[in-house]
This record gives C-alpha cells, sequence and structure tokens, in this order.
C-alpha cells in the first residue's frame, strides 16, 4: 500500500491549496530554497543526485537561530572551483521546512521522496549510572549487570543522549 503525503480524498485535497496558496504567494523564496537543496547536495553529497540525506545535519533549530542571526545577509562560499552566495534567510526557510516535515513524519507521514536514509548500523549502547569523573577515570569492572541499560540506538539517536547520563557505545 502507498502512503499519500496528500490526503486521498478530494474534498479534504481542497483544502490544501499547494499551488495557489504556496507556489502561487511565494514562488521567489521558493525558488531559493530549492538553491539550498541544490547548493547542500553539491556539498555535502558531491557526485550524487539531488537528495536530502537525512542524519548529516539535524540540529534544525539551532542552525534556523544561526541563520536568522545573520538575515538579510548573503553566505559566499566555494566549493571545487564554483563560488556561490546563498542567503541566510533562504537557509533558515529550509531548516523550517525540513523541521516540519521530520515533524509531521514523525507524526505519520510518509518519508518525503526526496529523503535519502543514511544506512547506520545500530550501536550497542550501554547507559552507566551518573558519575563526578572524567570518562577516562572510569572503572568499567566496577559496573554490575544490574546497573546498566542495553538498548540500540542509531547513530542520530547517540547523539540525542541526555539527562546526565553517560553511554559508552559498542558497534
Amino acid at each position: 500500500m502507498t502512503q499519500h503525503a496528500l490526503p486521498t480524498d478530494s474534498a479534504t485535497r481542497k483544502n490544501i491549496p499547494m499551488c495557489s496558496g504556496l507556489l502561487d504567494y511565494f514562488p521567489a523564496a521558493l525558488a531559493e530554497v530549492a538553491f539550498v537543496s541544490y547548493v547542500g547536495n553539491e556539498k555535502h553529497n558531491p557526485g550524487e543526485p539531488l537528495h536530502h540525506a537525512r542524519g548529516k545535519s539535524m540540529d534544525h533549530a539551532d542552525c534556523i537561530m544561526r541563520h536568522l542571526t545573520d538575515r538579510g545577509t548573503t553566505d559566499v562560499f566555494w566549493i571545487g572551483e564554483k563560488c556561490y552566495e546563498v542567503r541566510h534567510s533562504a537557509y533558515v526557510a529550509w531548516r523550517a521546512l525540513a523541521m516540519l516535515q521530520q515533524e509531521l513524519e514523525e507524526a505519520g507521514a510518509p518519508l518525503a521522496r526526496g529523503a535519502k536514509l543514511l544506512h547506520t548500523p545500530p550501536l550497542s549502547v550501554t547507559f552507566l549510572p551518573p558519575y563526578s569523573g572524567h570518562p577516562q577515570e572510569l572503572d568499567m569492572t566496577e559496573v554490575t549487570k544490574e546497573e546498566t541499560e542495553f538498548v540500540e540506538l542509531s547513530a542520530v539517536e547517540l547523539g540525542m543522549i541526555g539527562g546526565g547520563q553517560s553511554a559508552v557505545a559498542i558497534a
């Protein structure tokens, strides 16, 4: 069964005017966001077909704030021998769309057609009880099985560990 990004019911679809309520409102802005996709692919996925490589940079909210600070200016950089100039406001819009897409997918929307999930193998992770020393000072021989919790996390999820817990990843 194919999942659809839009409702299949025609009456409901009429309440989502993607052309007259999006493209016709913001044609130049959407073109700039598409340019951000192109330049990002050239930078992060050179030589590959255009796609959103999920997992390479998922800190959308922080990036939005960083680019929002520089709104009204441009980012000028080189990739190989080609110079690019991208508006920071276009980065903000791209990141906001990426964040919203991720939220909608987490709520049940299908994975975007242009998305490509990174194939990172799950990691075995041991959560250790909080300690006050440095990691190199932790003696693993003193941690009992009852004090640990074993779970499988992807590399992206591993980056989200917090709450004062320490983790040791074993590939």
